[in-house]
């Protein structure tokens, strides 16, 4: 079975000929590129006038206006709110890997088109669930046997701060968004959106 870029350059020689300098192939990253030249030297009859090649970040940075966020200062950004939000707020030293993590996420959910507000709803009651009082032993022996580390007796401090983070993940995803676009800028998820 043959690469599905073969078939690509495969077609655009045969619909272009060797002349392919009017064409632009978007492309998830730069990886692609290697190959669809060699696909499209293995097709050609001669020499080629290659195609414009773009990233997909690029075509949309090219048709939105806002300008993209640097990652450091964005999640910077995150941690301001989030120390504005959260009752018992981490040093930025000990959030900075956690807000990496969580603008890859925001960026996820973007890039998916998947609706926030639910997402972090039923995230949140997930949450909640473990922290019930309501399960009988034997049904808190199932659910210790399927997730090795369940205790809904047991609230660790790391647990209850990680519990913290999940109940103004909602606000932080909004009001960093509204905060980046505020100055013209939107991190990489939200500008796919």
């Amino acid at each position: 079975m043959k690469p599905f870029l073969y078939y690509v350059a495969k077609d655009l020689i045969g619909r272009y000929g060797n002349n392919l300098s009017d064409v632009t192939i978007v492309f998830p990253g730069r990886r692609a590129q290697l190959y669809m030249n060699y696909f499209l030297s293995y097709f050609a009859q001669g020499p080629v006038w290659a195609p414009r090649f773009k990233p997909i970040d690029e075509l949309f940075q090219q048709f939105s206006p806002y300008t993209p966020s640097d990652n450091i200062l964005t999640v910077c950004r995150l941690y301001r709110i989030y120390a504005e939000l959260a009752p018992h707020p981490e040093t930025l030293d000990n959030f900075f890997s956690w807000g990496e993590i969580l603008m890859n996420d925001f960026g996820d959910i973007d890039k998916h088109l998947a609706d926030a507000d639910k997402l972090f709803a039923n995230t949140a009651d997930l949450m909640a669930l473990e922290r019930t009082d309501y399960l009988n032993d034997s049904q808190i022996q199932a659910l210790r046997e399927f997730f090795a580390h369940f205790d809904p007796k047991e609230q660790s401090e790391i647990k209850q701060r990680f519990l913290e983070m999940w109940q103004i993940m909602q606000k932080m995803y909004h009001r960093m968004k509204a905060d980046l676009k505020k100055d013209g800028m939107l991190y990489k998820g939200a500008l796919y959106r």
